[in-house]
């Protein structure tokens, strides 16, 4: 049987188009047609993507990040290569991340003390530096990685991936995607515990831990900021400055732990 290679122009698309006409973000690719007539459908312009102006795709309290991949630059198709510019705030962190189709490059654009490690698979080390300003490093394909922040700047820093649409799984958010019965069983932890934690995680990038943030004169953010109440719930700072999320008036958990009518006319 012969194997194509992945790395093949036409190959790629091929197999974006397996199943329609149209792919890359709308554009038309032709069995059989030739990397220079797919490129002949782009003008000039959309050989040029304004990165740093483009509104973040992803913006949490912790900083913000802008791509350009296929599909906000569909003229990258088949050419194998994307970036990411980052920009966390002081103390803000990229969350533990994984790309499953791509080694990643990052070059420090400014930095005073950017944190970068990745794990490596079972029986494997984790590999940790601190950079600054003008150095690199990179992760291999498929690893869980992170960036943080530790100093009291900005850190901006540009990441470049040998494949236009790298992909990225959050691995925090993935890990309560897991059936919670699965869950509970391989963290050895009950169910209310579980819900806890799901409802305690901020988007991406995240904010800094308290102790950084004094050290860099800047204010904690209040911790109900972060917290994700579910239904007929409400979220509240208790004693150990802790958010927890509880009824509101007229409602009490039941067995599940569901916020559950008990009698008059509730909060929404």
């Amino acid at each position: 049987m012969r194997v194509l290679r992945a790395t093949t122009f036409p190959s790629l698309l091929l197999a974006c188009c397996a199943f329609g006409p149209r792919c890359v973000s709308g554009q038309r690719w032709e069995p059989g047609q030739t990397a220079l007539k797919f490129r002949s459908q782009f003008g000039s312009s959309q050989f040029v993507f304004d990165l740093a102006r483009m509104s973040p795709v992803d913006a949490g309290k912790g900083g913000e990040l802008r791509k350009a991949d296929v599909g906000s630059m569909p003229s990258l198709a088949g050419n194998g290569v994307s970036q990411v510019l980052y920009r966390l705030y002081p103390c803000g962190m990229n969350s533990v991340q994984m790309h499953p189709r791509a080694s990643e490059l990052f070059y420090v654009i400014n930095a005073t003390e950017l944190v970068v490690g990745f794990v490596e698979e079972n029986g494997g080390r984790t590999v940790e530096n601190t950079l600054k300003t003008g150095q690199l490093s990179f992760v291999p394909k498929g690893l869980m990685h992170w960036h943080y922040n530790a100093g009291c700047e900005d850190a901006v820093f540009l990441s470049t991936f040998n494949h236009e649409d790298p992909g990225v799984v959050t691995i925090v958010n993935a890990l309560f995607d897991i059936n919670a019965t699965s869950l509970q069983a391989a963290l050895n932890v009950d169910r209310a515990l579980v819900a806890d934690l799901k409802t305690s995680v901020p988007p991406s990038p995240v904010p800094g831990i308290a102790e950084c943030l004094r050290r860099c004169g800047l204010e904690a953010v209040d911790p109900c900021e972060l917290k994700r109440c579910g239904n007929h719930e409400r979220c509240r700072v208790n004693d150990e400055g802790k958010a927890v999320c509880e009824c509101r008036d007229q409602y009490a958990r039941d067995e599940n732990g569901d916020c559950r009518h008990v009698g008059g006319w509730g909060e929404g």
